[in-house]
């Protein structure tokens, strides 16, 4: 009877085991993958790459299909858009933006630079968005989806 309890706690101490590993893989390592940045191939702000033509054809296996401006945004984001750089200073960073809204009641300006798909999923579009106030500097900058 005693072997028989034991080989039934082995058996059962093997499958939970092989459960709990099988959802950790799937947590760790198959997740992150699909559903978030985690993994991004993360570089510095360089204004030649940003405006390089062919930035849109960076996105590839080797870079979990993370454009160049994607792994270049959040550093843009943290050493140079902040409040009170202006448009002047963005067009020389980032160039021309994709494309621009202007809020007339308010004299108020968003530009908008595009960044490839959407990280994580990749199902739909990535963009930075930069909102100027009235006097031409910058307000807000943020990261969009849509």
């Amino acid at each position: 009877m005693n072997s028989v309890l034991v080989k039934l706690a082995v058996a059962v101490s093997f499958l939970v085991s092989a459960f709990l590993c099988g959802w950790l893989t799937l947590g760790v390592l198959v997740v992150p993958h699909f559903v978030g940045p985690c993994g991004i191939h993360a570089r510095p702000f360089d204004a030649e790459v940003w405006n390089a033509p062919d930035w849109r054809d960076s996105e590839d296996i080797s870079t979990d299909f993370h454009s160049i401006r994607q792994r270049m945004v959040d550093d843009l984001l943290e050493t140079k858009l902040v409040p009170g750089v202006t448009r002047e200073q963005l067009l020389e960073w980032a160039g021309e933006p994709d494309r621009t809204r202007e809020r007339n009641d308010t004299a108020i300006s968003v530009w908008h630079y595009d960044l490839g798909s959407e990280r994580g999923l990749g199902v739909d579009s990535e963009w930075l968005e930069v909102t100027f106030d009235a006097s031409g500097q910058v307000r807000r900058a943020e990261l969009c989806r849509d």
